[in-house]
């Protein structure tokens, strides 16, 4: 007898212990939605958080919730729901929102109920509550597809299309007057969406706003395309004076290929280099052959402007032999100098000696050149060089013309965005090596040496339409025209 008191005890101790406990934890839910005024056919974003007595959010919130409407049982719901019901991740840390998670079919003050599980008292709860309108006029819904600008060509064949209308309306994205993609707008301002397996020729895109019975109410202008997933060509390469060599000595290579290629590099002994078209489909460069004796294969890699990438693999070798014993000249420079020793803090004229090609071992040659372009900027970055205190950006204004446009030290370099017009610049990227010396002819002055290598390839960045700047003043400059004549009649 006694043992069964104890054990209902224990059970009532440990039942009150967790009620306690969990009553300390979770006072209530906070639930807001928005907007809180939607027609009939729109939907609401649902935010919930865990919250206690005090409304500060409890971040280890492990329960499960039910999400219903007693006053709309044919609303739709969250897609992501089980059964009206979601369990709180730890990852979620008492808060969840649900995109466009509601949509009424019912005109009227609709309710959203929250409900824990796991409360058998039913007292931790929280009711919100929408107004559902008449459906709202059609004229008052437009969308226009900002990106991406038409008659563009891409090299692959899918494509991410931006669009701009009013939030939480479905969305259909027709490709070709045919596929459809149905999609949601989600924020306040512009909307994405991946539109795969294009065909490589000319393709259409257009967007369509719906309303709640998937009837269309507005669509934006046809937007053309063309996808190109073509590869560039390569022809053959050739080694000169030959594919033998002396060990660290001058060498040509030339690359025969596709005319008009943005980048054309070849790999020789773990080394990178660019080559420059010569003429029509002719690529050269001249190098320093491998300083230990030993063939080697040299791999072309070839880039278009469309992005398109071939690496042809061991194209050619080149076999380096042992370089004949040369007189020793009959002056020598101070035995303190060294070839391409920028080390020293003491500058000394005599032993500056510029790098130039290949053969300097800090390393200033521009690397994984790319660009990111998101909702509000493009981001373009590159590897991070060492041996690089600065960098240089500069912009494209004409063939061959470039303005330096700002410096930075890091390798990352932004530019903000209009949402509502496209347009693209061309920018290059220089690296810059600085030093600060003491002369050592005048110990108390400083000099300050620069090394700099060649340009980056120019890279085709979205950036801010300078059109928009221009049509605004010009139409201020005829708003004031207009009132100085009006003001002489």
């Amino acid at each position: 007898m006694i043992k069964k008191i104890l054990k209902v005890v224990a059970i009532f101790v440990t039942v009150f212990g967790f009620q306690t406990t969990y009553a300390a934890t979770i006072d209530h839910f906070e639930v807001i939605v928005n907007p809180e005024t939607v027609s009939i056919w729109e939907a609401v974003d649902l935010t919930i958080e865990a919250v206690d007595r005090d409304s500060n959010v409890i971040k280890d919130y492990e329960w499960t919730i039910l999400i219903f409407s007693e006053s709309d049982r044919d609303a739709e719901l969250p897609n992501s729901l089980e059964e009206w019901a979601y369990t709180f991740k730890l990852s979620d840390e008492g808060h969840i929102k649900f995109e466009n998670a509601i949509r009424f079919q019912k005109q009227w003050k609709n309710d959203i109920h929250v409900y824990d599980l796991e409360d058998e008292t039913d007292s931790v709860v929280w009711i919100a509550e929408v107004d559902v309108i008449e459906e709202a006029q059609s004229q008052n819904v437009d969308i226009n597809i900002l990106s991406p600008e038409n008659g563009v060509t891409i090299g692959k064949d899918e494509i991410t299309v931006s669009w701009k209308t009013n939030k939480n309306h479905q969305v259909k994205i027709v490709l070709n007057w045919k596929e459809e993609i149905l999609t949601t707008s989600d924020n306040e301002w512009t909307y994405e969406k991946i539109v795969d397996k294009l065909p490589n020729w000319k393709s259409t895109i257009k967007a369509i706003v719906l309303d709640w019975d998937n009837n269309e109410i507005w669509s934006s202008k046809e937007v053309y395309i063309t996808s190109d997933s073509s590869v560039p060509t390569f022809n053959k390469i050739k080694v000169l004076p030959g594919n033998e060599v002396p060990a660290a000595s001058e060498m040509t290579i030339e690359v025969y290929a596709a005319k008009w290629l943005t980048d054309v590099s070849i790999i020789l002994n773990d080394e990178l280099s660019t080559l420059e078209e010569d003429s029509d489909g002719v690529y050269i460069v001249e190098l320093m052959s491998p300083k230990e004796v030993g063939t080697y294969a040299v791999d072309v890699i070839l880039k278009d402007e469309l992005g398109h990438i071939i690496k042809e693999l061991d194209a050619d070798k080149v076999t380096t032999t042992e370089l004949e014993a040369a007189e020793e000249p009959t002056t020598k420079k101070k035995d303190k100098c060294s070839l391409w020793d920028y080390s020293w803090d003491v500058f000394d004229w005599e032993c500056w000696e510029k790098p130039e090609g290949y053969n300097a071992p800090i390393d200033l040659w521009i690397k994984d050149l790319k660009i990111v372009t998101l909702k509000t900027k493009s981001v373009l970055t590159w590897m991070k060089l060492n041996d690089a205190t600065k960098y240089e950006i500069y912009k494209k204004l004409k063939w061959e013309e470039l303005e330096l446009i700002e410096t930075v030290t890091e390798p990352i370099f932004e530019i903000a965005l209009s949402w509502d017009v496209v347009t693209h610049e061309y920018f290059a990227v220089k690296a810059i090596w600085e030093k600060e010396f003491v002369d050592s002819a005048n110990p108390d002055e400083k000099i300050k040496k620069e090394i700099s290598w060649d340009l980056s390839d120019a890279i085709k960045i979205q950036t801010w339409p300078k059109e928009i700047i221009l049509i605004m003043l010009a139409l201020m400059l005829g708003l004031w025209i207009f009132l100085f004549k009006r003001r002489e009649v």
